[in-house]
C-alpha cells in the first residue's frame, strides 16, 4: 500500500550523521544503553549485540521475522533514534500497543504467521485507531480503501472497517499472509505491504536480486521503503529486549479475549442483542464499534459480529440455526 504514513516520521539516511549528534541531548536514563548509543552507529555493544543475534533464526521460516544476518547500520541507526531521539514517544507506543497485543497475536497465531508481525501496525499508526495518512491512509494497519476492499474490509459512506481493531486485524494478517506467498521472503513481504506488490516486482527486476539489501545498495526501492524494514526490525529488537535498553514492560489496560464471529438477524436491536448475549452495550460496541448503524440499515438476513470465543459459543447453543464461523473467514459488520 503506497502511502506515506501519518503517524511516523521518516529521515533519509544521509542525514544519520546529523541526528545521531543532535540525539546525544536526550540520552535514556539507563547508563548501560546510553553508553552504546554515544558511540558511532555500527560501533556495537559486544554483549548486546551477541545476545540479539543469538536469539535470531538461524534459517527463513514462516514463524519467524527478526534479524537475519548481521545487525545492519541502517537497523542500529533506528535503534538510536528510537531508544534516545524519541523515547518518550516510543515508551506510550509500547503502553498503547498492550492494549491490543492479545488481540493482534493470538490472530497471527491462528493464522501461524510470526508474532513479531504485531510491529508492524505498531510502525504503522502507534496502534491510534483513528489514525489517517495524508493519503488518506486509514486505521492501525494504515489500510488504502482499494487494499482494504480486497482483503475483505468494507469501506463505504456508513461503514470504514479499516478504522475496527478487529476486522482490519484480520485483512492485515490476509494481506501478509498473501504477500510472503508471493514473495517467499518476510523481508520482502513487508517491503510490499509498504510500497505495494507492483513496485516490489519492479524492484526485483531492475535490482536483478530477490534479497531486500542488496536491492536497497542497489537504490531499486522507493527511499521510504528502504527505511520502512529497518525501522520494523528496530522496533522488534528493541521490544524483545526491553529492559537492554532500559524499558519497562507494561500490563494492558485491557485485555482481549479470543474472539469470533456469529451472525445475528438484520434489524436486532442492541439492546435486545445485549439481552441476548449478556454483553453491556458498551462492551459490544468496543468489539463491533458500527454495530447500532448497520443493524438498523442494514437489508440482509443476517449480520456477522465479532464477540468473546465464550460467549460465541453460548449463542450459538441458544440459537442453533445461526452457525458459528471461522475467525479468519468471518467478515463481520
Amino acid at each position: 500500500m503506497t502511502k506515506r504514513k501519518a503517524t511516523v516520521l521518516l529521515f533519509p539516511l544521509f542525514l544519520s550523521a546529523l541526528l545521531f549528534s543532535a540525539c546525544s541531548s536526550a540520552p535514556p536514563p539507563n547508563t548501560a544503553i546510553e553508553d552504546i548509543l554515544e558511540q558511532e552507529v555500527g560501533d556495537l555493544d559486544e554483549d548486546l549485540a551477541t545476545k540479539i543475534m543469538s536469539e535470531a533464526p538461524k534459517r527463513k521460516s514462516k514463524s519467524r521475522v527478526r534479524v537475519e544476518g548481521e545487525i545492519k547500520r541502517e537497523i542500529w541507526w533506528w535503534i538510536r533514534y528510537f531508544t534516545v531521539r524519541e523515547r518518550e514517544s516510543f515508551s506510550r507506543t509500547l503502553n498503547r500497543a498492550e492494549i491490543y497485543r492479545p488481540l493482534v497475536q493470538s490472530a497471527l497465531a491462528e493464522a501461524r504467521l510470526p508474532r513479531e508481525l504485531f510491529y508492524l501496525a505498531f510502525i504503522e499508526s502507534s496502534y491510534v485507531t483513528h489514525a489517517t495518512s495524508q493519503t488518506s491512509a486509514v486505521g492501525i494497519w494504515q489500510f488504502m480503501e482499494p487494499t482494504a476492499k480486497r482483503f475483505g474490509l468494507k469501506v463505504n459512506g456508513r461503514l470504514d472497517e479499516r478504522r475496527h481493531p478487529i476486522s482490519s486485524t484480520y485483512a492485515a494478517i490476509r494481506y501478509l499472509d498473501f504477500l510472503h506467498s508471493r514473495f517467499n521472503s518476510w523481508y520482502l513481504a513487508i517491503a510490499a505491504y509498504n510500497a505495494g506488490e507492483g513496485r516490489i516486482r519492479k524492484a526485483i527486476r531492475v535490482g536483478r536480486s530477490t534479497d531486500f539489501w542488496t536491492l536497497a545498495d542497489r537504490g531499486a526501492l522507493p527511499r521510504e521503503t528502504m527505511e520502512y524494514l529497518p525501522k520494523f526490525l528496530a522496533a522488534t529488537t528493541i521490544a524483545f529486549h526491553l529492559e537492554k535498553f532500559g524499558f519497562q514492560e507494561n500490563q494492558p489496560l485491557y485485555q482481549w479475549p479470543r474472539v469470533s464471529g456469529i451472525r445475528i438477524p438484520s434489524g436486532m436491536k442492541l439492546t435486545t442483542l445485549s439481552r441476548m448475549t449478556g454483553m453491556a452495550p458498551k462492551e459490544l460496541l468496543r468489539f463491533n464499534p458500527a454495530l447500532p448503524e448497520k443493524l438498523s440499515s442494514s437489508s440482509r438476513k443476517a449480520v456477522q459480529i465479532w464477540v468473546p470465543q465464550t460467549v460465541a459459543i453460548r449463542y450459538v447453543k441458544q440459537n442453533g440455526e445461526l452457525a458459528l464461523e471461522s475467525n479468519l473467514k468471518t467478515r463481520p459488520i
